[in-house]
Order: structure tokens, then sequence, then C-alpha cells
């Protein structure tokens, strides 16, 4: 960039709209907050500066933290009001990606100004301000799918990358520099006179196989053009009325130590001779060499040959600016112009790996050589391999033969015998025995419970065998980046930010090396990295990052102050996921006393100036789910938060006396196979240093539930909402973890059908819950499933519940003890449900009936377990079950376990426990509590475990059900909800049917039998055993540290018939 004298008379032709446009003032902030509450609700994704919840504080804080070239706002005059209006913003950066170009970071106008040309001159503001300070090219990104804006910025100048999404490129700032563009803009508009397809499309033309950009203007007869080389992002050529400057070849492709030759062709158009002087100058690692001068007669034509040679490029070669280019600098008569174009060096040949490239130490992994051929001729000869030490590459030698520009794949076998990156080299040897090129490819192995780490001439990387956490030497990006990635194919997972401020963005060391430093030591591996920023050398900056062989990530950074005034500094850190990974994801974090999960594309929504994110969450993570793999970031209590949907952005202020270094908290991320649990768990051992890892039940952002009536309790202790039948009204609870008031519709309904009246919900936010009443059209008389429909402004969204007549009314339970045949017993009756309860044998359920009957319809052995098969004694009933993992005895571990009487909570109808450890050997706390649930036929039995003893345990925990099947009905068997439509009969023999979160069997007297998993981690499974018909198995994977504890729960239900028995199977799962 250099800083151009000014030139009002060039400002004003690129841009007049006087008293329209002007730069951001502090006491436009109010007005700036305004434009950004209306204009954010159109936005696509997050509006800057708080959108629809902006305020003048927000605009003047988010000023502060950016390094702007400019902002500018577009003002326009409420004709309704006389009010002077913020109708459009402009904000203008230095490119982080190229020091010659300036940036448009935020465009946007004023819904009620759209069409007004607000966008139009603000860009043309901005282009004046570009050229104003000297740069030589405006970028911008904006998305495909804007096709109504696209035309307007391709009218202003900019061009599509090809295979960019979507990046644009104007080079009218080198343009204006042209002493022909400005002589020709005198007399045209370089805005009306310009003349190109404006279609919302690549700009992929190409002259030659030169890929290029073409400008060209027409007034009243004359013409200007000029092409840029698309690839050396500078002008190459120019047609104008008064000559013409333009090469005459394709992009120069050089191979190392090759010659080459490429062409300008300079032709005089005027009536007098014209001296010329062209001197072309080779960059990086092409040297050129050409020095030409004479004078041009007039409709005189000359054609300067440019001799080129190839080098090897430096590994360090800067990647800040095209790379190659050869320059030109021409005299013609009065006119000066820099000019540059293309070339493509490349070594002879070029390798890479693929397929297993990832090792395991001492297992062979198959990979492929792939060997491209970039001469212009074919070769034929053999490739030998030499691989580092500690790895094996064979075959060791091959014959190849490639013709010119073609690939060829060679199969590989590699073994390595230890941990690490190995470099593989090959050379090609001509069937003369002539050397003909060199290729060198890298693979990494890494042991299971390690991590590995390694520096290249750009790139520094830890690994493990999973990911790879990888972060360029020099950052080419607004702020420095660290990907993490699967190991194996290479695939995003996130990118986690940093910056050092104010102001953060864009960072000070963008461009800047950074000084690395890796090691590892087996199970992990670390990285340190310095680096001063060049614009103020007092300070340094580190940035320290840890990976562990099961996929944490440590961040901390920290500043040194080599300056003599104690210096305010901040850290920033944010993790950022693509639109695509947000669309396919699921987003969760610590609520409310227990986890909310939803949808990533909108959540969580919370924003500064309406919530903050540490005024909602519970611990301070948040954990991002995608295709069974989970991404979460942890911090530390005091670290300040905000976030952008699932993007959290961690704000660690620094106070550094003079000579001194003050270092952050660490900052985590955990990577690794599983849900929201993986960060939860991470949370409680890193951050908080706690044993006991809690999982509650996930729920969604939105929760609707049905309520029996105003003043009816939520038999909430059951994890089943209360319903209500009949015609009288029924009442849905909404709750909301959303930030954004939602207004809408409630209704109930079935089958697509609605069955109640609609209500309507305002206002319904985080800490705002709404309570609507809604009247069933029909009345319901019968257990039935049903949805809660919630339509609001941005989606409709369903619950499913269900609906029983008389569920959470109150309901007289009689409860007695009794002894049956030795047998002490504990029976609770309620008006639909009966169950004996034999707390010594195990604490089951012997007897599940309905009232008055005398018979069961679980199956049990009583009054004590039988010998009925070959692994020992069964019980039957409802069932009570325990399995270790270190135990090779795979039956049930509480088989032979007698429980005592404990004391009843509030909802329990029975409760039994048990202490399996003693005060020499503590182990499991067990505690059983059996409910039936008021008005219903269902009961709900509840399994806690505890863990007393000081060794981690590690397990299965649930209950057993053995339903009595009736045999003899003709539609006896068993349905799961795997397969809904089949009904399956016991045959006798040991047989898994696969079911998940409900299974119902046809049980004597015409009843249907359901039992449906209570708690999200439990799965359910069909076992025909030929014992008295089938076992319900309902199991849950426990791991529990000492002190820790799990619980568990499952719902029988009795029902007449099948469609009431699916209804309470979504109760169950609700």
């Amino acid at each position: 960039m250099r800083i151009l004298e000014r030139n009002d008379d060039l400002i004003q032709m690129i841009a007049s709209s006087p008293g329209r446009i002007a730069s951001v003032r502090p006491e436009d902030a109010d007005e700036m907050a305004r434009m950004w509450r209306e204009s954010g609700p159109g936005w696509n994704g997050e509006a800057p500066y708080g959108g629809s919840q902006s305020t003048p504080e927000r605009v003047l804080s988010d000023v502060a933290d950016i390094d702007a070239l400019d902002l500018f706002l577009a003002w326009e005059t409420d004709l309704e009001t006389g009010e002077r209006r913020a109708a459009g913003f402009l904000s203008l950066f230095r490119s982080p990606t190229d020091a010659d170009t300036a940036y448009v970071g935020v465009l946007s106008a004023h819904p009620r100004w759209h069409g007004t040309g607000v966008g139009r001159d603000l860009l043309k503001a901005a282009l004046a301000r570009t050229v104003e300070l000297g740069f030589a090219r405006l970028d911008l990104h904006t998305w495909p799918g804007n096709a109504k804006a696209i035309p307007l910025y391709k009218k202003s100048g900019y061009f599509w990358i090809p295979g960019d999404t979507v990046h644009m490129e104007n080079y009218l700032p080198s343009i204006f520099r042209l002493d022909a563009a400005r002589r020709f803009f005198r007399m045209a508009d370089w805005y009306r006179d310009l003349r190109r397809d404006l279609a919302p499309r690549e700009d992929d033309a190409e002259i030659d196989g030169l890929g290029v950009y073409v400008y060209h203007w027409e007034k009243d007869g004359r013409r200007l053009t000029i092409t840029i080389d698309r690839h050396a992002k500078a002008i190459v050529g120019i047609d104008c009325d008064e000559y013409k400057i333009g090469h005459v070849s394709g992009r120069a492709r050089l191979l190392h130590g090759a010659l080459g030759q490429t062409h300008w062709v300079v032709e005089n158009r005027q009536s007098v001779a014209l001296p010329l002087n062209l001197h072309a100058q080779g960059e990086d690692a092409v040297t050129a060499t050409a020095l030409h001068a004479s004078s041009l007669a007039p409709g005189q034509r000359v054609d300067v040959a440019i001799d080129l040679a190839a080098g090897v490029p430096a590994a360090s070669l800067t990647r800040q600016r095209p790379n190659h280019r050869v320059h030109a600098s021409v005299s013609l008569g009065e006119d000066r112009l820099q000019l540059a174009r293309s070339t493509d060096v490349t070594a002879p040949f070029t390798g890479r790996l693929e397929g297993s490239v990832a090792l395991t130490p001492g297992t062979a992994g198959r990979a492929w050589l792939v060997v491209e051929n970039h001469r212009a001729t074919s070769f034929r000869g053999s490739l030998m391999l030499v691989a580092d030490v500690n790895v094996l590459a064979t075959p060791a030698q091959s014959s190849i033969d490639v013709s010119a520009g073609a690939t060829l794949a060679i199969p590989l076998e590699l073994l390595a015998d230890r941990s690490g990156r190995f470099r593989i080299r090959g050379g090609l040897v001509d069937r003369a025995g002539v050397g003909a090129g060199s290729i060198d490819v890298w693979c990494d192995a890494v042991a299971p419970g390690h991590a590995i780490s390694a520096i290249d001439e750009t790139t520094a990387r830890l690994m493990t065998r999973d990911i790879a956490v990888s972060t360029p030497l020099v950052s080419a990006e607004w702020r420095i980046a660290v990907k993490i990635a699967h190991r194996v194919d290479g695939e995003t997972i996130a990118n986690t930010e940093c910056s050092f401020g104010p102001p953060y963005f864009p960072s000070s060391l963008v461009g800047h090396r950074w000084e690395a430093k890796a090691w590892h030591d087996g199970g992990s591996a670390h990285l340190i990295l310095r680096a001063t920023p060049p614009d103020d050398p007092t300070l340094s900056y580190e940035r320290h990052i840890t990976l562990t062989a099961d996929g944490v990530i440590e961040h901390r950074w920290a500043i040194a102050n080599h300056g003599s005034a104690q210096r305010s500094m901040t850290v920033e850190s944010s993790t950022r996921h693509s639109e695509d990974d947000l669309g396919a994801s699921m987003a969760a974090a610590p609520i409310a006393g227990g986890v909310t999960r939803d949808a990533a594309t909108d959540w969580p929504d919370w924003r500064d100036g309406v919530l903050k994110p540490a005024d909602v969450l519970d611990e301070g993570w948040i954990a991002l789910e995608r295709d069974g793999w989970t991404h979460g970031t942890l911090w530390h209590p005091g670290i300040g938060v905000r976030m952008t949907t699932a993007h959290p952005t961690l704000s660690m202020p620094l106070e550094v006396p003079p000579g001194e270094r003050v270092e952050t908290k660490p900052v985590y991320l955990v990577v690794g196979r599983g849900d929201w649990r993986l960060a939860a768990d991470a949370y409680a051992q890193l951050v908080a240093r706690r044993d006991t890892l809690h999982y509650p039940t996930p729920r969604r952002a939105v929760v609707a539930r049905v309520v029996s009536g105003a003043n009816a309790r939520d038999s909430g202790s059951a994890g089943i909402p209360p319903a209500a039948g009949s015609r009288a009204p029924i009442n849905i609870a909404i709750d909301s973890h959303r930030a954004r008031p939602l207004d809408g519709d409630v209704w109930l309904e079935r089958d697509g059908n609605a069955i109640s009246t609609k209500a309507t919900v305002a206002g319904l936010r985080i800490s705002s819950p709404v309570t609507v009443t809604v009247t069933l059209t029909n009345p319901v008389d019968a257990p039935v499933e049903a949805t809660i429909v919630f339509r609001h402004d941005r989606e409709v969204e369903r619950f499913p519940t269900a609906l029983l007549p008389g569920l959470g009314q109150a309901a007289e339970t009689i409860r007695s003890s009794l002894t049956i045949e030795n047998v002490e017993i504990e029976r609770v009756e309620s008006p639909f449900l009966a169950i004996d309860c034999a707390p010594k044998q195990l604490g089951r359920i012997t007897r599940l009936a309905r009232p008055g009957s005398d018979g069961s319809l679980i199956a049990a052995s009583f009054p004590e377990p039988s010998q009925r098969n070959w692994w020992g004694p069964w019980h039957g009933g409802v069932t009570p079950y325990l399995h270790r993992d270190s135990s090779d005895d795979w039956r049930n571990g509480l088989r032979d376990i007698a429980m005592s009487l404990a004391d009843s909570t509030s909802g329990e109808s029975i409760a039994v426990e048990t202490d399996l450890g003693t005060p020499e050997k503590p182990d499991l706390a067990l505690r059983i509590a059996y409910s039936i649930l008021p008005g219903t036929p269902l009961l709900v039995a509840r399994l806690r475990a505890t863990n007393q003893s000081p060794v981690p345990f590690r397990g299965e925990i649930g209950f057993d059900v053995w339903p009595e099947i009736d045999s003899a009905r003709p539609d006896a068997g068993i349905i799961t909800d795997s397969n809904p439509n089949r009904s399956y009969r016991p045959i006798g023999r040991t047989i898994n049917y696969g079911a998940g979160r409900w299974v119902t069997a046809a049980v004597a007297g015409g009843e249907w039998l359901t039992v449906g998993r209570g708690a999200p981690t439990l799965h359910l499974s069909v076992v025909d055993v030929g014992v008295r018909g089938a076992a319900i198995n309902a199991r849950a994977p426990a791991f529990l540290e000492p002190g820790a504890s799990a619980e568990v729960a499952i719902v029988v239900g009795v029902s007449p018939t099948i469609a009431e028995s699916q209804a309470i199977a979504r109760l169950a799962d609700v």
C-alpha cells in the first residue's frame, strides 16, 4: 500500500454523494443502534452490533474492538417525521491476506431504504477511500443466494473468483491509477458506462488459457478495456484509443530449473511516435530478463520477448500475495504503467499419499502414492523410495510409465515401529539411469494412548489416533487460527481463533511469523508459539497448546510487557464452525439445573443487551454434536463469554505490569466420539475438579407439556406429564430457553388433525414461561397419543404427549403388610392397579393385577425362585437388575439379595433399599421405589445406585419384566417400537428381539402390558427364553466414580386395547 497525494478531483470522480455518506462518529451511536435494531431481523444470520438487540453501548464497544480503515453511514431524511436517519452502513478494513488490498467487512441498507441507491453510494465511498489510501484492490464476500446484491457488486467493479463462495475482487483502485483511465473518466462515468455481464455467476473467463477479468467501458465512440490476470491479481493489459499493451500467450508453466519465455505486445495507435521503455523483473523463484527501449512510430506494433528461468521456491515463501509473478514496468510516451502476469512454478514430479497415511505403530497400512508428471513429455523409468528410519515403505522400487500431465497411483504398504511423523523420499530415474526428479511425502503414526507433535516449514501440528490440531506459522486470516480435524480424512471438526487487543479485528499479527517449539511425552503433545506485533515491539505474545491422547486440547495465552508502563490487554478466543456444520448439529449447554439440547442453527440465541450467557449457564461449557462426534468448549468461572448461536467467544482481561509476564487461565476443547456428556465429564474433571458426574435428561430449547388443571401438580417425579381427558379445559405449560421472544398459537392434534381450540402465546422467552388453556373439541375417554403443536414466527414445533382420563387426579390407595406362604409382602391397591412387593426377594414385584383380580399380569416364581433353566434361579415379575463389567458371571448380580423397607417420599408407593457392601468393604447402595400414578393404571419403577466404594463402578443397571403372555389369545404376541407392525409370538427358545423405547405384550384377561423407558439412557430388548414366555430387559450403562450416583426408571402400564398401550408407551418416552 502507498498513500497517494490527495486528489480531490479523482475522489469526486469516484464517489459523488454530498451529504449522504459520512464516516461514523461517536455521537452517531444512538441512530446506528436504532438502524441495526430495525434491520437485524431481516439479516441472513447474526446481524452485527447486536442486531435486533443493538444498543448505543454495544455499538461503541464493538467499534472500539475493531481496527477499521473507515466506517461509513448513509443518511436519509424520514419524510414522515423529518428526522435524519441512518439508512445504511459499511465497514472498511485492511485485508488480512494481502497487504495491498482493502476489504468491505459489512454492507447493510435499512429495509426502508432498499432500492434507493444506499448500497451503491456506500460502495462508491469505500472505493474512493481505498483509492485515497493507496490500496491496489478492494475485496468483499457474500453468499450465492444473495442474487439481488451480486449484480450491484459486479456493476461496482467486483468479479466473482471462480470456485469460491462468494469471494469478489475489485481492481478499480489499480485502474484509477492509470493515466489512460483518468483521461477516459474525465468524459465517461466509470459506474454508468461500464459494460459487462451482471448475472450472479462466477467470472471464469479465459484468454489463451490465462484466467482473466475484463473491464470494458464505452462512451461516445471511445472505449477503454483493462485486462486483469486473476492469478497474478494485477493488470496484465490495457486497450484504449491511444495504445494497446497486452500479453500474447497463456499462463506460463515452468519446471524447477527450466527455462521459458513470455511476451508483451505494445501497439501505438496515436498519430505521433511514442518512446517505449519496458523493464521486466521476476519474483520469488522466477528470474526474468528483459530491458527494451525503442520509439514506436504511429501504428507500429512491437513484440517484447522476456526470457524466464525457474528455480526451486523457498520453503518459507509468503502466502500473503501471489507468487512467481513477472512484473513489467512500462513507460509509453507520458504514461507509466505497472503490469504483471502469473507463472506456475512446479517440480517436474509431485507426489502425495492417499489412504492409510494415519498409521498405528506395529500395524501395516495400505496407501497409494500418487505421482503426477508435470513435464511436457511422458516418463518411463523407476521410482526408488527411501523412508525415515522408523518407517518401512514397500515396495522400495517400482517401475513407472506416466504420460505428460498424467498421474499414476502406486500401492504401498507402510509400517511404522513407533509414534511420529515420517518423511518418505522418492527419486525418479529414467531408463538411461539419469535422475529426472524427486518427490517428498509424509505419513504419521500414533500409538493408542499417545499424542505426537511435528513442525514443518509452514505448519505446527499435534496429533492423536483420532484428531489432528494444526496452526499456520504465518497467520493469513483475520484472526489467529487453529484447525481441529479428523486425523484420517482431514475433515474439519472446528476452528478456534484468538486475538490480542484491543483492537482485536483484524489481528495485528496477520502475516507475521510465529516462532514455534513442539514436543511430546507419550500421552500428551505440546506446542508453544511466540511472536511480537510489528507495530508494538514492547509486547510479546505466547500461545500454549497441549493435546492429550483422549482428545482434550488445552489453550493458554500469555503476554509479556517489555516496556516501562503497565498495559491493559485482553485475549479473545472463539470457536467457529461452518454454517453447514451448524445445520447438521445439535448444541447442548447446562441451564437451570439440567441440560438444554437443540438444533444449533439458531440456538443458543443469547445476545448482549438482552441476556448474557453467564446469567444463563450453570457451568462454563457448551457442546456441539454431529455424526456421532462431539466438540465441546470449556472455560473457568470469571472468564467473560458471549455467544453467536453455538459459537462461544471468551474474553480474558490481563493487567501486565512493566517487565512482567501474565498468563490466562486455560480454556479446554474436548473432541471425541459421543454426545454432550463428553463435555460435561471434561468440565467436571478439568474445571470443577469434582468426582460426581451428573447426567440430567436433556430437554429442547422450548418445551411444552399438558398439565391437568390450573392447580394440578406435575407428576414430574415419574418423568411423565399429567394430562386431562373429557371436555374440561386443558392447560399447556410452555417453557423456553431462548432469548428471542416467541409469539404464536398452541393447540392439540391427533393424526394431523386439531382436537382442541387454539390459544395465543405472546412474549415466551427464557425465565418467562407461559401457560395457556385449550379445550378439547371431543371428549377423551381412554388413553390416546396426542401432539402439542406450537406455531411461532420462526417454525412449527411439535411435542409428543398423551391424554389419559383422570391422570393427576387424586385417588385413594391402600397399603397393607401381609405374609403369603412365609414371604413378607407389601401390597398397594388403587382403583386402577394392585401390586405385591417382596422386599427380601430382591425387592421385586411378584404380582401386578387389576383390583379384585386373583391372577397376575406378570409371570413370577412364587413363593421361591425356581430352577427352570440351566442358568440358575428364576424370579420373574418386575426384578431389579445389576451387572458388573468386572464380573465374568453375566447373570443378574442381585439374584440372592434381600432388601429392607425404606421410608417413602412424596409420590412413592413402596421403597426398598440395601447396601451391597460392608463397613470394611463398602460397595454400592441401592434404592428401589415403586409408584402407582394417581388416577392411572401406571406403575413407575425407579432404581438408584450410589457408589460408596473407593474405586469406580462400571456396568449396567435396570429392570427385567416378565409379562404373563396369554398364548391362547389370537393376537398373542409381543410388539416393539423397532417394528410396531409385527407381533412376535414366543416359541420357547432363546431369541433376542431388538426394541429400544417400549414393548407391549398381550397378557391375560384381554389386557395389554406395556413397558416403556423412563430414562433416555435405557435400552429395551425382548428375550424369548422359553420360560413362561419372554423377558423384557431394560438396561442402562453406568459408570460411577466414588460417591457418584445414577438412576433409571421404567413405566409399566395396563390397558385394554393396543391403541391405549401406544399412548402409555408415548407417555413413558415423554
